[in-house]
């Protein structure tokens, strides 16, 4: 991507961000962290789609965000009990960084399909992934 495009793009971005808190006014801090959210984690998959990989590494971290959503899920009635923490921070732990980030962030978005999306999901998916990126 060149240079010209890049700042087409971040300047859209920006316009986008800003005419939101302007355009919605007292609700404009959830609009500036959704936004963010969604920038900070289209940023990291896009990377990893140019990364190259092999098909086990995409089939591990596949497995370990199934065992992640479906931990969540099943301990969902006991309170202060997320073992999908757990697994984010191995998959960090053994899987680098990229993929840690990218495991807790669909983590999130995977599980509040059961859970019923909102405005905390791009804010959810931001720090799981950073939880599996500081891992």
């Amino acid at each position: 991507m060149n240079r010209a495009l890049k700042a087409a793009l971040f300047a859209v971005c920006m316009a986008v961000i800003t005419g939101g808190c302007l355009l919605f006014g007292d609700r404009s801090v959830s609009w500036l962290i959704g936004s963010a959210g969604i920038a900070v984690c289209g940023l990291f998959f896009a990377r990893f789609e140019k990364k190259d990989t092999s098909a086990g590494e995409i089939a591990l971290a596949a497995v370990m965000t199934a065992l992640s959503v479906t931990g969540r899920i099943i301990f969902a009635p006991l309170p202060a009990f997320k073992p999908c923490a757990a697994v984010i921070i191995l998959a960090g732990i053994y899987l680098g960084a990229e993929q840690g980030f990218l495991i807790g962030a669909l983590t999130a978005l995977i599980s509040n399909f059961f859970f019923t999306q909102g405005i905390w999901t791009p804010f959810q998916m931001m720090i799981w992934g950073l939880i599996g990126l500081l891992a």
